[in-house]
């Protein structure tokens, strides 16, 4: 049977929906102070940028990567950098050794099912 860890990394890997697994990621972000790190939906950008102008618009997006079409975003030190994996910007083993660590679901259900089941494997 797999570890722990293991088993974590398979819900995060091959159960989560991209947007469950963002949402997981982002929790994990905003818990360790790591704003930098969290990935936005591109739908969001509009909202980002109400109230800009133009040349802010600009100056919040050069200076790296982005399309318009990519379906995800992040801040960087040098303006946003958009992408289309969302799994190649989450540092997946960072992640599942957290969750282990502190038996934190971070709000995902299929998470704390895995937590549960040590939880009650280890009462055996």
């Amino acid at each position: 049977m797999a570890n722990l860890n293991e088993r974590i990394v398979d819900v995060l890997t091959n159960s989560l929906t991209e947007s469950e697994l963002v949402s997981v990621w982002n929790e994990y972000c905003d818990r360790n102070n790591y704003f930098d790190d969290r990935i936005e939906d591109m739908g969001f950008l509009d909202d980002e940028c109400e109230g800009m102008s133009a040349t802010d618009i600009i100056k919040f997006v050069s200076g790296e990567e982005f399309d318009i079409h990519d379906n995800w975003y992040k801040h960087t030190i040098y303006g946003l950098r958009s992408f289309d994996d969302p799994v190649d910007e989450i540092d997946i083993d960072d992640l599942a050794n957290y969750i282990e660590a502190h038996d934190d679901d971070l709000g995902e259900s299929e998470l704390r099912d895995v937590l549960d089941e040590t939880d009650d494997d280890d009462e055996e």
